[in-house]
């Protein structure tokens, strides 16, 4: 059996333990800003995709108000007499659409939420690490 302080091993001093555990946190370090990069692309992404696609339901819906907006300066009192025999469908719309608006909304907000607290977690992580970091080397350098 080997002994650790044979001339295959080399012996165990604080130099070389002290090395190893920089050498592990380089790697700690290397790993967690490769993850940490990662979540950030992940969560740029996610709030890129939102915007794009509120951006093209916003120029969807501009098409679609100009395109009435036409319409309507066209038959404006065929309108107005449709508006008065539907004006209760109209109401329930109004209902409906805001309603819609606001699940949107809600959704949107539970996702950034969502985000918000996998961020905290993420954190709550690193300053754990940090700590645990600050604990180790500490522990190195005393004698």
């Amino acid at each position: 059996m080997n002994n650790p302080s044979s001339p295959d091993f080399g012996p165990l001093t604080k130099e070389f333990l002290v090395e190893q555990l920089q050498k592990q946190e380089k790697k700690f370090d290397a790993k967690f800003d490769y993850f940490a990069k990662d979540f950030r692309e992940q969560i740029n992404g996610a709030v890129n995709g939102v915007k794009a696609r509120i951006d093209t339901v916003e120029k969807n819906l501009n098409k679609k108000i100009d395109s009435v907006e036409k319409n309507l300066s066209q038959r404006i009192d065929t309108v107005e007499m449709a508006v008065k025999s539907t004006r209760s469908d109209l109401r329930d719309a109004e209902k409906r659409l805001d309603a819609k608006i606001e699940a949107v909304k809600n959704e949107h907000d539970k996702r950034f939420d969502d985000l918000e607290e996998k961020i905290d977690r993420v954190i709550d992580k690193v300053e754990t690490h940090d700590e645990e970091i600050t604990f180790l080397k500490t522990a190195a350098a005393k004698p």
